[in-house]
């Protein structure tokens, strides 16, 4: 017999086993076994990192959507290690968005058999089933890993987020009460349930959930119950909602007391500021407990970002002082006083966007003293005196008791020890004090933190820049762009150098006034400071200082609440400067401005600035606001009123994103 017809042992019986194959998976295994002999002989074994390394080039392939090439790369290897069910499930994803959806199912359908029950071959296998028509064996699939045992608990939120993924929202939601009836899952059932039903624009029902939720917690006050006051916020504040929380605050009733605070608070959220305080100084006759307070200065806290807040600031003013009568022993006052700090400071940087804001950082500076000088503020020294520090040398320009306020204070976390040395630095360069400013940064040259390094050299030729030492400020810039590229720094610290250099070959005029400008600024001298900057950018239009001249005198503006003088000196930079650094941040700024009353205007700010200057350093920042911004504005509905983009970005199915 020749070789080519010789039959082994193995040769009959695998002849014999195929008949049966194929009646066991008609048209499956048949076209399978091959493939599998073929992979086992030609393919050496593989390493761990050399297997994670064919994933992370076939993850890649998907990013680009190149998804023949990753199945290429992805079914040898699948078929040597069918025990790596993350190689099986991403091969199974390549088949999907490849088109080849019956692929993936017969495909899955083998790889079920050998290990039933695996939810990330489920997911997207009854995915497949519901692409082919196949409604009820994808329903079917889901069923699978649901039951009434306990052990079947856990399933139930993974697999409403399967049933969300295709678009059966209601029954996601309704696996989701099934999974709530097991003990000790009422809680993450429901807040997901919950976070469903306002996705899908069902706030009075997310309402009715929150307070299901909050009627089984031991103690809803220590919960994040935030999202109660959104979705009644959202639902129109209506009267019927108030109406059952009242009715859950009987006394005696399960959690009345939070129920009782709860229905202030959400009054509070509709306007009725008076009741609110009234309630919470005690008029009510109602004996509030400390935690009660405690929740509900944090409620408010989180309702007035964002807003108008003298209303919210008075309800505060309130709460603090019933709070200081009764319990100004706590060990918690501190806290509290610190929060009234930040609360008066927020709501004098809203005030100030109306030339106001002065009156806010006087009281936000007496409740930081309070911190200090509270026997029990230790903890709470540090941030209080770096919130006294922004005030002091940001709003109300006294940098030498700024100075003061910092001293002693050194912070162990890098943020908060940056936080701290940017606010010295500022203090120095505004106090005028050069010689002693270099002496302070000459202290952290000498650190082995390439941070503070960093902050001190750009510090240093900054003082060099206020007295005018044209080239030792100029090659000071340089070196620390040069030396520190990752530092927050160089981008200024670039900028500075070129236009130092320019202008020195055509005349250091207009830049003599505009230092000048800039340190009247500092010292909170904020009209001499804009009339002088805008001078130099309507003297000198063609001088290299022209467009930070125009930015110091549009932040003065805006500082003065002259917000329309502003915009229009902005518009004039990114007009007569295109090509400056000056001109992206006019538009950032232009977008900031406009956000709160024109966020159309915002966003055409923000698409000029990402298409014509795609290098802007903080570019990401940009177009995150954008995107916002036009996920406000564009329409993207389905015919059932339901938002695609903002569904399907709660989960992307498994969407590899990994790039080596």
């Amino acid at each position: 017999m020749s070789k080519s017809r010789r039959l082994t042992a193995g040769h009959i019986v695998f002849a014999v086993l195929i008949p049966v194959a194929a009646m066991i998976y008609p048209g499956r295994l048949l076209c399978q076994v091959p493939r599998q002999r073929t992979s086992q002989e030609t393919l050496p074994e593989s390493s761990p990192r050399e297997i994670n390394r064919v994933r992370s080039a076939a993850m890649n392939l998907m990013n680009v959507k190149r998804y023949s090439d990753a199945i290429g790369l992805l079914e040898p290897i699948c078929e040597k290690y069918p025990d790596r069910h993350d190689l099986t499930e991403l091969l199974a994803n390549s088949y999907m968005r490849a088109g080849r959806v019956e692929e993936a199912r017969l495909f899955l359908d083998e790889r079920l058999l050998l290990v039933p029950g695996r939810p990330g071959f489920i997911r997207i296998l009854a995915a497949a089933y519901l692409d082919a028509g196949m409604r009820e064996d994808a329903l079917s699939l889901y069923e699978s890993l649901l039951g009434e045992s306990d052990r079947y608990a856990p399933n139930f939120i993974l697999v409403s987020r399967m049933q969300w993924e295709v678009g059966m929202f209601d029954l996601a939601i309704e696996t989701l009460e099934r999974g709530a009836r097991f003990s000790g899952y009422f809680e993450p059932c429901g807040r997901e349930k919950l976070r469903l039903e306002r996705l899908l624009g069902r706030n009075g029902a997310a309402f009715m959930t929150g307070l299901s939720l909050a009627r089984e917690l031991e103690n809803p006050m220590k919960a994040s119950n935030s999202i109660l006051f959104d979705t009644f916020r959202e639902a129109g504040m209506p009267d019927s909602m108030l109406g059952v929380v009242d009715s859950l605050s009987v006394e005696g009733s399960v959690n009345w007391r939070f129920f009782r605070l709860a229905a202030v608070l959400l009054r509070v959220e509709r306007g009725e500021f008076e009741r609110a305080i009234d309630y919470i100084s005690g008029g009510a006759g109602i004996d509030l407990r400390p935690d009660e307070l405690y929740y509900f200065a944090s409620v408010v806290m989180r309702m007035k970002a964002g807003r108008d807040t003298e209303d919210y600031r008075r309800v505060y003013a309130a709460m603090l002082s019933t709070f200081m009568e009764k319990f100004g022993r706590s060990p918690v006052v501190p806290q509290m006083l610190l929060a009234a700090a930040v609360f008066n400071l927020e709501s004098g940087d809203l005030a100030g966007k109306t030339g106001g804001g002065t009156e806010y950082y006087e009281q936000a500076l007496a409740f930081a003293d309070s911190v200090l000088r509270h026997p029990a503020g230790g903890s709470y020294r540090e941030r209080a005196a770096v919130v006294k520090a922004r005030i002091l040398v940001d709003r109300l320009y006294r940098p030498e008791e700024a100075l003061e306020s910092l001293k002693g204070i050194a912070p162990r976390g890098e943020r908060e020890r940056a936080r701290v040395d940017e606010l010295m630095m500022k203090a120095w360069l505004a106090s005028g004090r050069y010689d002693e400013a270099d002496r302070w940064f000459d202290g952290l040259l000498s650190s082995p933190d390439s941070v503070r390094v960093a902050l001190a050299s750009f510090g240093q030729a900054m003082t060099s820049l206020y007295r005018q030492e044209w080239e030792n400020a100029a090659g000071s810039f340089s070196e620390l762009a040069e030396k520190f590229v990752w530092s927050p720094w160089a981008n200024d610290a670039l900028e500075h150098a070129v236009t130092i250099k320019k202008s020195m070959m055509s005349g250091t005029g207009p830049l003599t006034a505009l230092v000048k400008a800039r340190k009247l600024k500092a010292r909170g001298r904020l009209e001499e400071a804009a009339a002088l900057a805008v001078g130099v950018f309507e003297s000198f239009p063609d001088s290299p200082a022209a467009p930070e001249a125009a930015w110091t005198g549009a932040e003065c503006l805006l500082l003065l609440g002259r917000q329309e003088e502003a915009l229009d000196l902005l518009a004039s930079v990114i007009s007569k400067a295109p090509l400056s650094g000056s001109a992206p941040r006019a538009l950032e700024k232009t977008g900031s401005i406009l956000e709160p009353g024109d966020p159309a205007g915002a966003a055409s700010a923000y698409r000029r600035l990402i298409e014509d200057y795609p290098g802007y350093p903080f570019i990401a920042r940009v177009r995150s606001r954008y995107l916002v911004l036009a996920g406000k504005d564009v329409g993207d509905m389905s015919e059932d009123g339901i938002d695609r983009r903002r569904v399907d970005s709660q989960d992307n199915g498994g969407q590899p994103e990994e790039i080596e």
